[in-house]
């Protein structure tokens, strides 16, 4: 499989989401790297999820991204942040519980 094999099934993105794809790292072949075009193993299940564009709203909230207007419109007008969103939900929820850890201690003062 090639590049643009690999670039078709994804439908309805820009080029900017092709240059996020997670590629798997080169393989060593007689001392130099060779380079099989394929997305990395730890991406296909996201990978068949973000096929259809369209459905990035979904995988948006299958992932337990906040339910924030600003967020949630960054993250879709980058869909190539989805390739990412389980580390993205944790870091939000990393956040998001250091926050609510500050009003609690402030609201004790």
């Amino acid at each position: 499989m090639n590049y643009m094999e690999i670039k078709q099934k994804f439908i309805g993105y820009n080029e900017d989401f092709y240059d996020a794809i997670p590629w798997a790292q080169a393989k060593e072949r007689y001392g130099f790297p060779k380079f099989e075009p394929r997305i990395a193993p730890s991406f296909a299940a996201i990978s068949e999820k973000l096929r259809y564009r369209a459905d990035n709203p979904k995988v948006y909230y299958e992932y337990g991204l906040p339910d924030d207007e600003l967020i949630r419109e960054f993250v879709l007008a980058s869909p190539g942040l989805l390739f990412y969103a389980n580390e993205l939900a944790r870091l939000l929820r990393l956040f998001t519980e250091r926050e609510h850890r500050h009003k609690l201690q402030s609201a004790r003062l």
